[in-house]
Order: structure tokens, then sequence, then C-alpha cells
């Protein structure tokens, strides 16, 4: 149920972006190279 609502609602909660997001610098570190 949670689930459904949130995926219903997902762009009036978190936005809509065009592009993806990078990390920034400081961030870089926590992901992994693939």
């Amino acid at each position: 149920w949670a689930y459904n609502r949130i995926a219903l609602n997902r762009y009036r909660l978190f936005g809509r972006y065009d592009h993806c997001l990078l990390p920034s610098p400081e961030n870089r570190q926590r992901f992994l190279d693939g």
C-alpha cells in the first residue's frame, strides 16, 4: 500500500530531473567504479 502511494506521487514528493545527478568530488569516494 505505502509503496503504491509513493510511486504515484514520486514526482510531487521528489521533483523531476531531466538529467542524472553526478556525485560531487567529496562524495565520489562512496561510489564504486564499474
